[in-house]
């Protein structure tokens, strides 16, 4: 949608994470594999504008999320002590296993973010706290266990088998999103 004012430049950021909050693979997949056409790099702008610019913005909040990650990305993120996600972070998503077509988690992350947005209301369950943070998040990992599940790290059957706790890291300047409507 190529917005005329500001006021439709608004509700296209809006629409646009609304789409990210109801199916985020159409954004994330391509963000993550490098594939960044021209649409999906005004598509992924608008939607970090719209965060940046949500009225808690900068609030300082504890979220959580669980996610799928190998035990050797654990191992090298904590070696490592960061971490970053190139797209889009909600706090409500759970990757699925392409398999077994349920959902499976085996690491809970405990984020200290500041850089985030309250989008529960442009969420498809209003009654879910959802929070999102832009592409390129970056965090320090403060600490982490890998719980081990009786020597079978394969079995998702299992209750989540890592706990990270994270500080989400300030962006740089080059990650804050102009006003793409903004006449230069």
């Amino acid at each position: 949608m190529q917005a005329k004012n500001r006021g439709q430049a608004i509700k296209a950021a809006h629409q646009a994470v609304t789409v990210v909050t109801t199916n985020s693979n159409l954004i994330n997949l391509p963000i993550r594999q490098g594939k960044l056409t021209p649409e999906i790099k005004a598509f992924r702008d608008a939607v970090n504008y719209a965060i940046q610019n949500a009225p808690d913005y900068g609030v300082p909040r504890r979220l959580d999320r669980v996610v799928d990650f190998s035990v050797a990305f654990l191992n090298q993120i904590l070696k490592a002590q960061e971490l970053t996600d190139a797209a889009f972070t909600a706090t409500s998503s759970v990757p699925m296993d392409p398999e077994a077509n349920r959902p499976f988690r085996n690491t809970l992350l405990h984020i200290e973010a500041r850089w985030a947005a309250d989008v529960a209301d442009l969420s498809p369950d209003p009654h879910i706290k959802e929070h999102l943070l832009p592409s390129n998040a970056r965090f320090k990992i403060l600490r982490g266990q890998i719980r081990d599940r009786d020597g079978d790290l394969s079995d998702y059957s299992q209750p989540v088998k890592a706990e990270l706790w994270l500080e989400q890291i300030e962006p740089d300047q080059g990650d804050v999103v102009r006003d793409p409507w903004k006449r230069r």
